[in-house]
């Protein structure tokens, strides 16, 4: 088990019987941990290269990607609305999102709302930022071989039917 399996754990899983596989579930958490970690770099070299801070490229994605309000922005961004309209200022002032206010809300009681879109140099970051994030993960592939290519290929696939599941059972 790995260090961060520490007595704490141990004594928060007293209790649950643990199946033949516990060893592979830790294992498994260190490795997405580790995942995390490279994705975590790949945003260190858009940021670098393009100076767009992680949560500003993750919002133009999601803005391009059809998510046009702060509501639904901020759950996705997993910000408060304040901290997502300071964002979504941000990028605005950087000519990268236009947001066109659309009256009073649906309840009419609230303030009015807003629609979010990228404009073209928003568009152009989120290709420039994918671009050198597919790039970036191409050169590293290129320190596998063949064999591992395949095998991991492999698990990643078994990965995406997991988490492809409506709900993980719950301990």
């Amino acid at each position: 088990m790995s260090e961060q399996a520490g007595s704490g754990v141990l004594e928060a899983l007293r209790g649950h019987e643990p199946t033949d596989r516990l060893l592979f579930s830790v294992e498994l958490l260190d490795r997405i941990e580790e995942a995390r970690s490279i994705d975590q770099r790949l945003d260190r070299a858009v940021e670098e290269a393009l100076e767009v801070t992680p949560s500003e490229r993750r919002a133009l994605v999601l803005i391009r990607g059809g998510v046009t309000d702060i509501e639904d922005l901020s759950r996705e961004l997993g910000l408060l609305e304040q901290a997502t309209r300071v964002l979504i200022d941000a990028l605005r002032e950087r000519g990268f999102v236009i947001v066109t206010e659309t009256g009073l809300s649906a309840d009419s009681e609230t303030e009015a709302s807003a629609v979010i879109a990228v404009t073209e140099r928003g568009a152009a970051t989120v290709d420039r930022s994918e671009a050198i994030r597919y790039r970036t993960a191409d050169l590293v592939s290129t320190r596998l071989s063949d064999e591992q290519v395949e095998t991991l290929s492999a698990s990643m696939s078994q990965v995406a039917d997991i988490s492809s599941a409506r709900q993980l059972p719950r301990a």
